[in-house]
């Protein structure tokens, strides 16, 4: 459901997909998703301007009304939005995000053009961590340093947490590039890149990214098998040589391989002794400590975390303790408007197997990592890539006129 809110009266006189205004667009939103310079926010606030100068109509879709609560939430509520003006600012970029991503496909006719759209949101955001994570992976060559290593931007030492959240989308993407029907030469792409991103985790030693692989990869196959009538023995047969492959090039040493595996950081806390216990993290107790705290606390301010000694790694939980119960209504909202959304698109089968797949693939990871991370206190960059998806696909699946 979409309200124009503004129309020129000009034309846009050419049939290429992208336009330039879009290329820009999709710049911006690339050179924020990689924190060039540390200036994310800008790049946002760009790609927002961008869009209101360079389209012929410009839409305000309802969805975007919790979003705006959140915002309105975060800058009354909680302390960590007043801290500076760079922060009051970025508690703008979540509506902004979604506003981008609607119009980023609503100037389209045809689903074959949004689609391809989405595609190229999902695929800058993706391309713009992976390049973050790489150039922090390059500051930790040859350095002894532990599992927390350098920002490439700011020189400072950043969180293993906060590093491995760079590749969440690259994991995403890269289980929907290999699972789908695409060429070869784009799955040897998505391949190199999930590679760089697991041999960096070696450093990182994130048992998260290994799970949210292993998880990413199980749904992609399953969803593969259920949407595609044909190839499923082949598909099995692929992943089964796959499999073997990697195994028996783990066994031979082959480049070395095992040994830098064996002598990781990554393999020294999965197999070290006071590390047998992986499951053991504490993390469920914290959890249910916050559950204590929330009739107390409904304002927020951060009095839980402080009573409680630490994060409940979990986006719904610390929200609601930093900025409040409205915060915290908010963005449950904004999740279950983008679970929705997903349902609706993968029923949509005039929507092609790999759009859904991408959408399925990308939002299954943000969501466990939601579950899992105290998002708001530092990964909040994941916020305002949900919305962005969020504003696009109210394009894919609430258009009937589409060709």
């Amino acid at each position: 459901m979409q309200r124009v809110i503004y129309r020129r009266n000009d034309t846009l006189g050419t049939r290429r997909v992208f336009s330039p205004g879009d290329i820009l667009i999709l710049l911006f939103l690339f050179l924020a998703a990689m924190n060039i310079v540390s200036k994310s926010t800008y790049c946002f606030f760009f790609a927002f301007l961008l869009c209101l100068v360079t389209r012929k109509k410009i839409y305000l879709a309802r969805k975007i009304v919790p979003v705006f609560f959140f915002t309105v939430s975060l800058l009354i509520f909680w302390p960590g939005a007043k801290s500076s003006l760079t922060r009051m600012l970025a508690a703008f970029t979540y509506p902004i995000c979604f506003f981008v991503g609607n119009n980023l496909l609503m100037k389209h006719e045809t689903r074959e053009n949004r689609e391809r759209a989405f595609a190229a949101l999902i695929l800058c955001l993706a391309a713009g961590t992976w390049i973050h994570m790489m150039l922090n992976a390059q500051m930790s060559v040859g350095e002894d340093i532990g599992r927390n290593t350098k920002d490439f931007w700011t020189g400072e030492l950043r969180s293993a947490t906060g590093q491995a959240g760079l590749g969440i989308l690259t994991i995403g993407l890269s289980a929907a590039v290999l699972f789908s029907d695409l060429r070869l030469r784009y799955k040897l792409l998505a391949a190199g890149a999930l590679t760089a991103v697991m041999w960096y985790n070696l450093t990182l030693a994130g048992r998260t990214l290994l799970v949210m692989l292993l998880i990413a990869a199980v749904v992609a196959f399953c969803y593969r098998l259920i949407a595609k009538k044909n190839g499923k023995l082949s598909l099995l047969l692929g992943v089964i040589i796959l499999l073997a492959a990697v195994m028996l090039l783990y066994s031979a040493n082959t480049f070395g391989v095992r040994d830098l595996v064996e002598e990781s950081n990554l393999y020294q806390r999965l197999f070290a002794e006071q590390e047998a216990e992986m499951l053991e993290s504490g993390r469920l107790d914290r959890k249910l400590q916050y559950l204590k705290y929330l009739l107390e606390y409904p304002v927020g301010g951060g009095h839980i975390r402080r009573a409680v000694g630490g994060y409940a790694h979990d986006l719904y939980l610390d929200t609601y303790d930093e900025a409040g119960i409205f915060a915290f209504l908010s963005i449950c909202v904004i999740s279950l408007q983008s679970v929705a959304g997903l349902a609706a698109l993968l029923k949509q089968k005039r929507c092609t197997f790999f759009t859904r797949l991408l959408a399925l693939c990308v939002l299954a990871c943000l969501h466990m990592e939601f579950w899992i991370e105290p998002i708001l206190a530092g990964l909040d960059w994941m916020i305002a890539m949900l919305c962005a998806i969020n504003g696009a696909m109210v394009c894919l699946t609430e258009q009937e006129s589409l060709q």
